[in-house]
């Protein structure tokens, strides 16, 4: 029997990767990614997978995407959802400058700018789009409990940020550091929990996490350990082909969830892929990914993954 297969794109400006906070406010958001997406869009229909394109605010502002998702969205090829990346999302409202500082977690900011925030971004989406939102992943990685709450009260059944076995507490916002998954294990999907996002409950959110697995290796009889993600840099096919065989051999398991930045499809738009050579290297390794996945995995959204799980 096949297993479902979920392709999550963190849908988002040019290079984020780089500070955009500065003393005197953000410095300009390009969206060159919008115009290259297609390409992975046209990859993804020729395997028959249906790509998730989670989505920040300056993306759904730019129009070769806008488009692009629109005829998908028609097509059923694709399915929208939400990204927020709170920083640069409107009602945007500065924190005090902190020249050690990066862009800023949700949580930093009070309530009811993370309420208005999440609204906003909400209802532009489904203006935008003509559809209702439903599946959700939040910019950088970091969820905690109030933003579980405001999700369910916007309509959302599934999200997709917990990260199982990676920590974020490396990772400065303004002032704050990001979410510690380290201790989370990856079991698949599961409701969350609305009084703790590291256990399951019944906030009445689905969190379907990325495919995230340990590998383990002995070096001079030393045992180490690898978190191995379902996210391609260029030089690890290998591995996922490994988790690809994993999964598939885990009666537990039952999807497989890869990720990627729309702006890791776009040479000089992020710190992965700085070339064509690159982006064509890429391409190269996800035709081959795909053909091996196709044969054992069947392409399924986001949302649609949790409605024929648990809503049937």
């Amino acid at each position: 029997m096949k297993k479902s297969f979920i392709i999550t794109i963190d849908t988002e400006g040019d290079d984020l990767w780089r500070n955009k906070i500065t003393r005197y406010g953000l410095k300009p958001i390009t969206t060159e990614n919008a115009q290259n997406i297609e390409r992975f869009q046209i990859l993804c229909e020729k395997y028959h997978f249906i790509p998730t394109y989670l989505v920040n605010y300056e993306m759904s502002n730019a129009e070769p995407f806008v488009e692009l998702a629109k005829a998908a969205l028609q097509s059923r090829t694709a399915e929208i959802g939400m990204h927020m990346h709170a920083w640069n999302c409107p009602p945007v409202i500065h924190l005090p400058y902190n020249p050690k500082g990066t862009h800023s977690y949700i949580g930093e900011y009070d309530t009811k700018l993370q309420w208005n925030k999440m609204k906003y971004l909400t209802n532009h989406l489904e203006d935008v789009f003509q559809i209702k939102m439903t599946s959700h992943r939040s910019g950088r990685w970091y969820l905690d409990e109030f933003g579980v709450k405001c999700l369910k009260k916007l309509g959302y059944i599934a999200d997709c940020t917990v990260t199982p076995g990676v920590s974020w507490t490396n990772c400065i916002g303004n002032k704050q550091y990001g979410t510690d998954y380290s201790k989370d294990k990856y079991r698949g999907s599961y409701m969350l929990s609305a009084k703790n996002i590291h256990r399951q409950g019944n906030s009445g959110i689905y969190e379907i996490p990325p495919t995230i697995l340990p590998r383990y290796s002995r070096r001079k009889f030393m045992l180490t350990k690898k978190m191995e993600w379902m996210r391609p840099d260029g030089t690890n096919l290998e591995s996922l082909l490994w988790i690809k065989d994993r999964v598939m051999q885990n009666p537990k398991m039952d999807y497989l969830e890869f990720m990627l930045h729309s702006s890791e499809l776009t040479a000089g738009t992020n710190p992965t892929f700085k070339t064509r050579q690159s982006i064509n290297k890429l391409y190269h390794d996800l035709e081959i990914l795909f053909e091996e996945l196709e044969k054992d995995y069947t392409g399924i959204s986001v949302s649609e993954y949790v409605k024929t799980k648990y809503c049937t």
